[in-house]
């Protein structure tokens, strides 16, 4: 049935073109693009004699060189508190994976309260001893003893339509982004998350503030809560929406500086137009108690679909129309299915469609779709190809709202027009600080012009983007993430890889999927309703991953699939949320899954044997974009056999990756590959502190404290990186000053902690073995960096001749 009235052709009258979606830039943190243009420009400057401090000394006998050119945000400490929210798809078929990851939680807690004793003469793993690390070996990280636990599910409704979800009491279709409690546990009231405080010595003034019945109340016992994060994790659930939403919850929690309490649809123009209505107050009341200003996050997404939000004001707000269920949407002109990305590619809604035999019949009516191309279930893959729009938020999003100090508010996103209608596209104006990287965060709000401005005006915190990772447990092989990933077989041994680099990144995603450009993408990574070239049918015996099948256009090949421990009976009402071998009430069979077999009672395919998980493009994108801080596992398990003790059981490796690359910021930040030091023990390095607050450059840096003015050249190009960076004026005024290296007698035990003057030093383990980093950087107790100072490391240098480090931490 086709949309009539004003809908999206009237809003299309007012733009020629449709939205695109945008393309994902790759994150840099500050000191990723800062450090390559203020160091090139020090060295440029040290040709000309016009450099400063140990950017103008060469580090060998050749001219300077750009050949290694290392650069990292530096801590003074370790981090003491961890804010873990995890974004877990309520989707239909997820219990099995939501079990699994509840197997894998007593690991998960288990190494970041007893973390493991590294071995000082070769780095690895070595057994407790009584509890404690034995003689010879550290705790490869001082065991977390402040951390928040909290939830959020996939499902945000249906955007507004009110013919998708959100009509059955008996489900959970729109959890708004808020803290989930289900089923209710008392160690999470009121604030509905989990909150582990031992009454440890550096615990015991934040126990005595804590206010009963008004904040969360402290666990001390390990076994419980273990118990209570595995009960939450499963209480989730598996009957919310289908349209889900993972990613925006995540942002709607953490991010949104005023999230809207509902969507209405109001009169406008003959038709509709979605409207954000109020302030959710749950929201900012449950987000001022579990965000901390100084804590690292950690966002982990368990997830076995693509991201099928819509962004409720898109099309001039009628995004909500791509969620409604009861109605096929129009497609896109024929120049889409060639190239999306040409300008000829648009929607078919549009007034210049207007005489396009695909777009409008004789009478000049817009064709709407046929089922076969747009059956509502597969709605959301590659849809400005489809469509000729993409009425998805754009990816950018979330990519500068989990690392970026500025994001918009509901004003910035859509803009409102001289006649007060929203933008037709997303805007995005970074017109307010983020809530992930404030203080003071507000517990309730209102949506006027006044209320707004409070929500959007914070000071902003301490916490830096490297202290924000997104893990994504969700739709890829798990095969590509191991050092063999051409190996796409069960019998692939090799060892799973905690980082990638661009050539594993291109056979997940391709170059940039969300511009369909897919140049050595892996087959199974497709998203695609028709079985895809070069890969094995499912009637194939041992097909990988499950194999192709004939989907009759209402569902998505699979990117990985896996053999459950126990068949499921999908004839069996009772299992109806949990089953992929879809049947209608009486059990008649709808669906040909290649996860399903015979079975042999009833002699139809109805006997589920395996799990599966879609390609999750638009996660895995926002990961690939973060870089450092993105971490990826899959939700496919490695094996199910061995039991929880086994290395490669369930999600064992997904929860042993994120805990290695969170384990460096939870530590002292380690340099992942050795410095060639000079003869006097200097470093081609420049450390740079950023004070707190604004005042006087020129008076701002005390030589007493063995500070100096940076090279005017470089702390000019310092700054407008900051300015291309996001940051705001409040931080382009903060003072800059250059702290100097330490060397020779300015040491004790081949180290500044203690020494009398105030600057900074490079340490290893070769000198010091003591040391928990193979090489560091580490600060004199004297005149050390003042509290709330950002402190940035960079360096050029040739390539060392040997290897003398191992990359980090032990």
């Amino acid at each position: 049935m086709e949309k009539t009235g004003g809908g999206p052709e009237a809003a299309y009258a007012t733009r020629a073109t449709a939205r695109t979606p945008q393309e994902p830039t790759p994150r840099r943190s500050l000191m990723g693009s800062a450090a390559r243009a203020l160091m090139v420009a020090g060295f440029l400057a040290g040709i000309g004699g016009v450099g400063s401090g140990c950017l103008t000394r060469k580090v060998s006998g050749e001219p300077p060189t750009t050949k290694i050119n290392y650069n990292t945000r530096i801590r003074q400490s370790a981090i003491d508190k961890l804010d873990l929210l995890f974004a877990i798809d309520n989707s239909s078929s997820m219990g099995d994976k939501q079990k699994l990851f509840s197997e894998a939680v007593p690991a998960l807690i288990t190494r970041l309260l007893t973390p493991d004793c590294i071995s000082d003469s070769n780095g690895g793993v070595v057994e407790r001893v009584g509890g404690a690390c034995p003689t010879g070996s550290k705790p490869e990280f001082e065991p977390v003893q402040d951390i928040h636990i909290a939830i959020v599910s996939s499902s945000l409704g249906d955007r507004g339509t009110g013919a998708t979800c959100g009509t059955d009491t008996t489900r959970f279709d729109d959890d708004k982004g808020r803290l989930l409690n289900r089923p209710p546990t008392a160690d999470t009231a009121p604030s509905n998350f989990l909150a582990w405080l031992p009454p440890v010595e550096k615990n015991k003034e934040k126990r005595a503030k804590l206010k009963k019945g008004e904040d969360v109340t402290p666990q001390d016992d390990q076994q419980l809560l273990v118990n209570d994060f595995s009960s939450l994790v499963v209480g989730v659930g598996q009957n919310g929406c289908g349209y889900e939403a993972q990613l925006e919850s995540a942002y709607r929690f953490l991010v949104q500086p005023d999230p809207y309490e509902s969507i209405s649809l109001v009169p406008s123009g003959g038709d509709q137009i979605a409207q954000l209505n109020g302030v959710d107050n749950t929201i900012l009341a449950q987000r001022a108690k579990f965000l901390r200003e100084d804590s690292l996050v950690a966002i982990i997404m368990l997830t076995d679909e693509n991201e099928s939000n819509v962004d409720p004001l898109a099309v001039g707000g009628h995004g909500y129309y791509y969620t409604d269920r009861s109605t096929h949407v129009a497609g896109g002109t024929a120049a889409c299915a060639q190239n999306p990305n040409d300008d000829a590619c648009f929607s078919c809604y549009q007034t210049n469609a207007k005489g396009k035999p695909e777009c409008r019949d004789a009478n000049d009516q817009v064709i709407p779709l046929s089922d076969k191309d747009d059956n509502p279930n597969v709605r959301f893959y590659e849809m400005k190809r489809r469509f000729g729009v993409d009425p998805r938020y754009p990816i950018e999003r979330y990519i500068n709202g989990f690392s970026k100090a500025k994001v918009p508010d509901r004003r910035g996103e859509h803009p409102a027009n001289a006649e007060g209608k929203p933008s037709f596209n997303y805007v995005g104006q970074t017109n307010c600080t983020s809530p992930l990287f404030a203080k003071n965060l507000p517990k309730d709000g209102k949506a006027d012009a006044a209320g707004l401005d409070a929500l959007c005006n914070l000071p902003k915190g301490s916490r830096t983007d490297d202290l924000v990772f997104l893990a994504v447990i969700g739709g890829v092989p798990w095969q590509l993430l191991t050092t063999k990933p051409d190996d796409l077989t069960d019998d692939n041994k090799a060892e799973f890889k905690d980082s990638l680099d661009v050539t594993d990144w291109n056979r997940i995603l391709g170059p940039d999927p969300l511009h369909y450009k897919f140049d050595g993408i892996n087959a199974r990574m497709r998203e695609s309703i028709a079985k895809r070239a070069g890969l094995a049918e499912a009637s194939t015996s041992g097909a990988a991953n499950g194999g192709e099948w004939d989907t009759a256009f209402k569902d998505l090949q699979y990117a990985c699939t896996f053999k459950l421990p126990t068949p499921r009976d999908c004839t069996n009402k009772a299992e109806k949320d949990a089953c992929d071998c879809s049947t209608d009430d009486s059990g008649n069979l709808l669906s040909q899954s290649s996860l399903c077999e015979l079975d042999p009672k009833s002699g139809k395919k109805t006997l589920q044997t395996r799990g599966k998980a879609y390609p999750t493009v638009s996660e895995l994108s926002v990961a690939r974009a973060l870089d450092k801080q993105g971490i990826v596992a899959s939700l496919c398990p490695r094996s199910l056999e061995g039991g929880v003790k086994n290395p490669t059981y369930g999600y064992n490796p997904a929860v042993r990756t994120i805990i290695n690359r969170l384990k460096d910021a939870l530590n002292e930040r380690c340099i992942p590959q050795p410095l060639e030091e000079a003869s006097d023990g200097t470093v081609p390095c420049l450390v740079l502190e950023r004070l707190p607050q604004t005042g006087d450059q020129a008076t701002a840096c005390d030589p007493a404290k063995n500070r100096e003015q940076p090279d005017p050249g470089i702390l000019a190009r310092y700054k407008e990186q900051l300015k291309n960076d996001g940051e705001p004026q409040e931080v382009l005024d903060q003072p800059v000053c250059a702290i100097k290296q330490l060397t020779g007698t300015q040491l004790v035990n081949n180290s500044c902690v203690n020494s009398t003057k105030g600057g900074w030093c490079y340490v290893t383990r070769k000198k010091s073995p003591n040391e928990k980093c193979a090489q560091a950087v580490k600060f004199s107790n004297q005149d050390k960096p003042v509290n709330g100072a950002t402190i940035d490391l960079a360096c050029i240098e040739e390539p060392p001749k040997t290897a003398g480090g191992d990359g980090g931490t032990p």
